[in-house]
C-alpha cells in the first residue's frame, strides 16, 4: 500500500539494545515464517493492490480498534476502490493496544521486531521504493543505487506486511520475510526477502502492531 504521509529523514534513535533485550531475543529460533508454524499457514492470500494507500499506523491499528474487520467471505476482495460496506451481521475483530514497535516513532529495531514477529505474530511496516526494487524476482533484496533521486523528507512510501525472518545457508546473510501486495506473479509467489539489521530502505524505521482481540 502506497503512503500518502511524509516522515522526516531525521527520526529519533532507535531503541538501545538492553541486556534484558538481547537475553530475551537469544531465546528466540534461528529462523521464523509464519506461513508455515507447525505446518499450519497462518497468512491470507497474496492480494493484488487496488488503493491509493493510507498511513499504516492508522489502517493496522486505529481502523481495527474503532471499526473491526471482517472475514473475507462477508466482504470480499475485488482490487478495486469501493466503499466498505458489508452485512452487519457479519462479526466484526476488534484489535487494542496499537503501537509503533519500540514504544514511537523510530524507535524499533532488529530485535524488538523479532520479538513481535514471534510472540504476537505478523505486523505492518514501511520502507522505501526505489526503481530497482520493481525488478526483483528472487533472492535477498538490497538497494543497489540506480538512478534514484533521494527526497530527504521522505522515508518510506509503501506499506507491507513482515511475516518472518532467516538467515540465507551459503552467504549467511540475514533476511526478513515480507508479503507485498503486488499479485502472486510478482517476486518470490507475491513475497520477497530483504536485507535485516542493517535498516535496509527503513524497512526497521515504523514497524506498526496491535493486539487482535478473540472471538468470543
Amino acid at each position: 500500500m502506497l503512503l500518502r504521509s511524509i516522515f522526516l529523514f531525521f527520526r529519533p534513535k532507535t531503541a538501545p539494545l538492553t541486556p534484558e533485550l538481547l537475553k530475551k531475543v537469544s531465546g528466540l529460533p534461528e529462523s521464523w515464517d509464519w506461513r508455515n508454524v507447525n505446518g499450519v499457514n497462518y497468512v491470507s492470500p497474496v492480494r493484488n493492490q487496488g488503493c491509493d494507500g493510507g498511513f499504516p499506523y492508522l489502517i493496522a491499528g486505529k481502523y481495527v480498534q474503532d471499526f473491526g474487520v471482517v472475514e473475507e467471505d462477508c466482504f470480499p476482495y475485488t482490487a478495486q476502490d469501493s466503499p466498505c460496506t458489508f452485512k452487519r451481521s457479519c462479526y466484526h475483530y476488534y484489535a487494542s493496544e496499537y503501537h509503533y514497535v519500540g514504544g514511537f516513532y523510530g524507535g524499533c529495531n532488529e530485535a524488538l521486531m523479532k520479538l513481535e514477529l514471534v510472540l504476537q505474530g505478523p505486523m505492518a511496516v514501511a520502507f522505501e521504493v526505489y526503481s530497482d526494487f520493481m525488478l526483483y524476482k528472487e533472492g535477498i533484496y538490497h538497494h543497489t543505487g540506480l538512478q534514484d533521486e533521494l527526497n530527504p523528507f521522505e522515508l518510506t512510501n509503501h506499506a507491507v506486511l513482515l511475516v518472518g525472518y532467516g538467515t540465507d545457508p551459503q552467504s549467511g546473510e540475514k533476511f526478513w520475510i515480507v508479503k507485498n501486495s503486488w499479485g502472486t506473479l510478482w517476486g518470490e509467489d507475491g513475497y520477497f526477502r530483504i536485507r535485516r539489521g542493517t535498516d535496509e530502505c527503513a524497512i526497521e524505521s515504523i514497524a506498526v502492531a496491535a493486539t487482535p482481540i478473540p472471538k468470543l
